[in-house]
Order: structure tokens, then C-alpha cells, then sequence
């Protein structure tokens, strides 16, 4: 039965594989149209962020528009038929592609026990370890996003370099210069690439740090794996990188004319879409700003949610010149800025007051949705095949929209048999644990410990941005989808090959 079950699921991973590589190839030099994409090569020929944009990739962008063949890059990346623009395009999908393949394989070889068949050649677990690496990379999101002109894919190999080295070096696995050079590297990467990863990260860091101290002070003084030198050297590491990205930051930065992150922050979370449950509430001012009309509009969909903001206080243009001078002498916003965060500060405050508890429950729903990636973004597109559509705070139509835009059909494919895969994997997993729990040995304590780093992301991430909009995207949890996919393949394969308990009744 065992036998017959492994047979099926590398049958199942060799048809992942096929696919994959099949719509690698039929969609590599195309660029995913995204909305971001034109920003992101805009902003490549200037190297002026605002406070939502790193310089990172806007320089790495730039830098590649340099390369030999590649000149072309930023004014016509998958829209030209040049052949220096196809340069330019495989320049940037190879490295972004190739970062996640290396990023995989030291993710999997830190955090991973090896897989190893109880009986057969010695070559045959390298082979297995080979596999979960190609199969991760072939995960229709991570290929994906390793061919669009978005910040995802490099965030994702960064994230995972971060979470692997940090549990390395304090942990004490593998060479200490090797891994505080990884992890100086994927902190680096990620923070620099987004802005916000900054605060993720520190904070995740800080979190991992003091797991480790509160389980160490239960430990015997010989089990105890992690030194202060060690711990010092982390938070060393973790100042000078942010520090470095602020001040790189501050040197490119360009407030353009979008709005405040935190006004930004208080619209999308607190404010959108709940204006018509308490307008009654509202001043007459803002009442007569904004009608029972256009507050029904603003709550159908968040860019039309600012639009209609920005309308109503004036501030649907540019801001002048003169105004944003003015400004700049003086230290005060400018006029229309004002108005607009009196009207947000305003409508928040009576959400907060009247619809708290209801705001609570669902930024609650929305972390744990965060956490739960893989599946939320499963579910979510079952609803979008049933009805055609989720739901205006959500991102999978419109991950699924361009995922499948040249080539619908291989893609539906790809897609379909990874979500098998996946699934399978997981009850394959789940009877794993099981068996541990009943006959197993349990698992090792350092094993244990070098998982903290990667959950404290995942729930630092999940929670912040449960926290800063009412929304649910896969874009921004792609560490938390690819380790689960990863534990629940290794966890299929070591129920697969593990030896047949043998029942008493049979000795």
C-alpha cells in the first residue's frame, strides 16, 4: 500500500515538474502585466522612491538596463519586439529565477531533515532533496512571480535566506562566517527591497531572540544553544541594516503625491469599507462632503474608496508648487492634506467607536488568514472558478488574472495539479505526525529551535498586515505559502518512506 502511495505521489511530482518546466518555458521573456511593473521602471529612471517603494530594485532595474543587450529595459520591458529589450528581460527573470532556486536549496538543507529511503542507494536521498527544491521553485506562484518586474520574487529569496542563516548562525549549524554573511545578505535584501520588511524584520528578529532566551533559561546549562556573543552578533547585524536601508532611503527619497502611510494606513484598515455603517454618525460637514452616494461608491472598492476621499477635500490633482513649498518652509502640511486627514481622522474615530468589535473580529480573520496562505488563497480561488469573482478586498483574481493571461489553458494545468500535489501532501503529512506522536521518535530540540525564526516572520508579517489594510493577498505571504508547502512535502515523503510498523500479532 505504501509502496503503490509513493509510486502515485512521485507520479504526481513528476507531472508538477513537466508542467512547471513546460510553463516556464512557454512564458519566460513575458513580463506579467501588473500595475506596479510600469511604476517600478519609472522609478528605475529616476531613483526617487517615496515612503511605499526601496530603492533596491529600482536600482537593481537600473543596473541591469546597463548590461550588455539589455538597453531598452525600462522603456519597453515585454511590450517591445527588440531583441535588447529580450535581453534585458532574461537578464533580469534568470537572476530573479536562479536567487530562488539557491535561496530554496539553503532554506531546505538548513531547515529540512534530509530525506533519506530506509533502504536503496546512498545517491537516492540527495535525488529526493533535489526534487523538493525543484518542486518548491515550480510552485505556480513562486515561478510566477520569478518572471514579473515586482518586488516578490527577490523579497521571497531574501526572506528565506534571513529566516535559514539566522537559525544557522545562532543556532551554531554549519560555518559561522558563511551563514552571518547569509544572513547579513537576506536581511539586507529584504529590507532594502520593502519598506515596510524593515520593521518585520526587526521585530521578528527581536521576537526569535527572546523565544530562544525564555526556552534556554528551562534548558539544562549543556543543552543551552544559544550564546549572548551569538545573540549580540545578530542584533549587530540587524542595526547596521537598518540603519543602512534608512539612510539609503532618505537619500532617494521623493514624497511624490501619494498619500502618507499613515493616512494611507488609517483609510484602508479603519475607514474603507465602512463608512455607510456609520454614516448617520458622521458631522454634517463631512456629510455634505461626501453624500449617501458617493459613500456607497467609496465603500465598493479601495481605489475608488481614494478617489472619493480626494475628491471631496480637494485633493484629487497635484499638489501645487507654491503649496508644497510652502509647506517645506514652514513644516506644515499643506492645506489639502489637512483637510483630508481631518475628514479620514473624523470617520475613523466613529468607526472605532461604533463598529470596534466587528473591525477587531476581522483583522483577526484576516492574520489568520495570513498564516494560513495556502490554503486562504485555495479557498478563495475555488470561489473565484464558482462565481467569478472574491471579493473587493482581495488579490487573487487578479494574481490568478495575470498568472494565466498568455497561456490560460497550461496554466489552469499547472495550477490544478500543484493544488493536488499540495493537498495530497498534506494528509500524507498529517499521518506522519500521527505516527510520530504514537510510535515515532519525537523530533530533535535543535530541530525545533531553528524553526523560530520563520514562524516569528510569518506572524509578525501575518499580523502587520492584518493591521495595515482590509485585505488578503498572497503577494505579500509567499514565505509563510512556501513553507508549508515545503513541511508538507517533506512531512508526505517521510510517511512514504518510512518502514511498515510491524504489529505484535506478527512477531
Amino acid at each position: 500500500m505504501r509502496r503503490s502511495l509513493l509510486s502515485l505521489w512521485l507520479l504526481l511530482a513528476a507531472l508538477q515538474l513537466v508542467l512547471g518546466g513546460t510553463w516556464l518555458v512557454r512564458n519566460v521573456n513575458t513580463i506579467p502585466d501588473y500595475g506596479d511593473t510600469g511604476d517600478y521602471l519609472q522609478l528605475a529612471r529616476t531613483l526617487k522612491v517615496d515612503a511605499y517603494r526601496g530603492i533596491a530594485y529600482p536600482a537593481f532595474l537600473a543596473g541591469l538596463n546597463e548590461l550588455p543587450g539589455a538597453a531598452g529595459l525600462l522603456r519597453g520591458a515585454g511590450r517591445g519586439g527588440s531583441s535588447k529589450v529580450k535581453a534585458g528581460v532574461l537578464y533580469l527573470q534568470a537572476i530573479q529565477c536562479l536567487a530562488a532556486l539557491a535561496a530554496l536549496l539553503y532554506f531546505t538543507r538548513v531547515l529540512l531533515a534530509p530525506a533519506e529511503p530506509r533502504a536503496g542507494p546512498r545517491w537516492a536521498g540527495t535525488a529526493l532533496g533535489v526534487l523538493l527544491v525543484l518542486l518548491l521553485f515550480f510552485d505556480p506562484l513562486v515561478v510566477h512571480f520569478g518572471l514579473s518586474i515586482m518586488t516578490d520574487s527577490l523579497a521571497l529569496s531574501g526572506s528565506l535566506l534571513y529566516c535559514a542563516a539566522l537559525a544557522a548562525f545562532a543556532l551554531g549549524t554549519g560555518r559561522r562566517w558563511v551563514s552571518a554573511l547569509l544572513l547579513l545578505l537576506g536581511y539586507l535584501l529584504t529590507a532594502s527591497i520593502r519598506p515596510e520588511k524593515v520593521w518585520v524584520l526587526g521585530c521578528a528578529t527581536i521576537a526569535t531572540l527572546l523565544t530562544w532566551a525564555w526556552i534556554a533559561r528551562r534548558a539544562p546549562p549543556a543543552e543551552r544553544l544559544l550564546s549572548r556573543g551569538r545573540a549580540l552578533g545578530v542584533l549587530g547585524i540587524a542595526v547596521a541594516v537598518s540603519a543602512t536601508v534608512f539612510l539609503l532611503t532618505r537619500d532617494a527619497h521623493d514624497p511624490g503625491n501619494r498619500w502618507p502611510v499613515r493616512d494611507s494606513l488609517v483609510h484602508s484598515r479603519i475607514v474603507f469599507p465602512h463608512v455607510t455603517e456609520v454614516y448617520e454618525h458622521l458631522s454634517e460637514k463631512t456629510k455634505k462632503r461626501l453624500p449617501p452616494d458617493k459613500a456607497a461608491r467609496h465603500d465598493t472598492d479601495s481605489i475608488v474608496g481614494y478617489r472619493m476621499i480626494n475628491d471631496a477635500t480637494g485633493a484629487s490633482g497635484p499638489i501645487r508648487k507654491k503649496d508644497r513649498e510652502e509647506a517645506g518652509r514652514t513644516g506644515r502640511r499643506p492645506s489639502v492634506e489637512l483637510e483630508r486627514r481631518e475628514m479620514l481622522d473624523e470617520i475613523a474615530g466613529v468607526v472605532l467607536r461604533e463598529r470596534w468589535l466587528p473591525l477587531t473580529l476581522d483583522v483577526a480573520k484576516d492574520a489568520v488568514e495570513n498564516v494560513a496562505a495556502t490554503f486562504s488563497f485555495y479557498v478563495r480561488l475555488a470561489l473565484l472558478a464558482r462565481r467569478g469573482e472574491v471579493s473587493v478586498a482581495d488579490g487573487t483574481d487578479r494574481t490568478w488574472e495575470v498568472l494565466s493571461m498568455v497561456h490560460p489553458e497550461s496554466s489552469l494545468r499547472l495550477v490544478l495539479s500543484s493544488i493536488v500535489l499540495v493537498l495530497a501532501s498534506t494528509l500524507l503529512a498529517t499521518l506522519a505526525l500521527v505516527r510520530r506522536g504514537r510510535c515515532g521518535p519525537p523530533l530533535e530540540r535543535r530541530r525545533l529551535l531553528l524553526w523560530v525564526p520563520l514562524v516569528a516572520f510569518v506572524l509578525v508579517n501575518a499580523c502587520a498586515f492584518a493591521l495595515r489594510a482590509d485585505m488578503v493577498h498572497i503577494r505579500y505571504m509567499l514565505l509563510a505559502h512556501t513553507a508549508f508547502v515545503a513541511l508538507a512535502l517533506r512531512g508526505a515523503l517521510d510517511w512514504l518512506l518510512a518502514e511498515r510498523t510491524r504489529s505484535p500479532s506478527s512477531t
